[in-house]
């Protein structure tokens, strides 16, 4: 586990695009590797900032559960761990759910985009840091192979960013349980990510952008 000083991982980019394009282009290689949507309603306090964002997930805790209890050897024997290959019980297992915050903001020449990674309390750290650093490898190799890295990307900690800045850990905590305390009634229009038929993107004039 994270023990008693946990590290937060994060990306800081800066890239030649606005916000909302910067999002999706790391929308698109984080669909490629299952996540999904499960907070966009961050999107409207963000805006109120002059930042964009939305939180992704993959993997799940609820099946991480069950797979540690149909391993338990307590419960079942040896022969349990003969029930699931053991590649799933050593990711699955470990990591459950991992959830990702990307937040971004337009400056005069182009974007500063931040990629944190949300620590589950479920999880072993190092497997789950470990997924996040593999998950960031393929971001940067898609964003410069589309040409919109202005500078080397930098890996950072989110916990030694100033606390009023959007990308902060407690900062991204603080939104999230501000965000459920907002109507289910309250429309979303005027969040900028949304799912349409299970797909993910941002929400312009003319319709739904590319999504995942």
């Amino acid at each position: 586990m994270f023990g008693i000083a946990p590290s937060y991982p994060a990306m800081r980019f800066t890239l030649a695009c606005q916000s909302e394009n910067a999002i999706q282009c790391v929308i698109n290689v984080l669909g490629a590797k299952k996540f999904r949507l499960v907070d966009n309603k961050i999107d409207l306090l963000l805006k109120q900032q002059g930042w964009t964002g939305v939180i992704v997930a993959q993997g799940s805790n609820a099946r991480a559960n069950i797979i540690d209890t149909i391993t338990d050897p307590e419960l079942f024997g040896m022969a349990s761990l003969a029930m699931v290959p053991i590649s799933i019980i050593a990711h699955e297992r470990q990591r459950g759910q991992t959830e990702i915050a990307l937040v971004a903001n337009n400056f005069a020449d182009g974007t500063e985009l931040f990629v944190v990674l949300i620590p589950s309390l479920r999880a072993d750290s190092w497997i789950e840091y470990k997924f996040f650093a593999k998950c960031m490898k393929a971001v940067i190799s898609s964003l410069r192979e589309a040409n919109l890295l202005t500078s080397p990307p930098q890996s950072i900690k989110s916990h030694k960013l100033p606390n009023d800045l959007p990308a902060n850990i407690g900062y991204i905590r603080r939104l999230r349980r501000q965000a459920k305390k907002l109507p289910d009634t309250q429309p979303l229009k005027e969040c900028a990510w949304q799912l349409t038929s299970g797909r993910l993107g941002y929400l312009v004039s003319s319709g739904l952008d590319q999504g995942v």
